[in-house]
């Protein structure tokens, strides 16, 4: 069994042009194929005070609260790990301190 494909495979850099030609190539094709509807929202489309408009604002807003939300937890997750790193390492700067004065004496 030759191993030194997934090496040389690996081994190889992806190019940035490489890497978004395909999903950018996709946004052309739809974005060409329907301009009217690709571009379309219910405020720049129809009538912006249509129940159709006001509930799309209200969706954007429920999900920018989930978003909100979410980025507001991992934050305090974060903090919360921060602050107990300061605390293990006062605890053990104050345990070393306490056995070189024991080891001093």
């Amino acid at each position: 069994m030759n191993t030194s494909r997934p090496a040389q495979i690996a081994a190889r850099p992806v190019s940035a042009l490489r890497r978004f030609a395909w999903p950018a190539l996709g946004a052309g094709v739809l974005l060409a194929c329907g301009p009217e509807t690709a571009r379309a929202c219910s405020v720049c489309f129809g009538d912006p005070d249509s129940q159709m408009a006001i509930s799309a604002t209200r969706g954007v807003l429920v999900l920018l609260g989930f978003i909100a939300v979410v980025l507001g937890s991992i934050a305090a997750i974060g903090g919360c790990w921060i602050a107990r790193a300061h605390k293990l390492h006062a605890a053990n700067r104050d345990e070393t301190a306490a056995k070189s004065l024991f080891l001093s004496e």
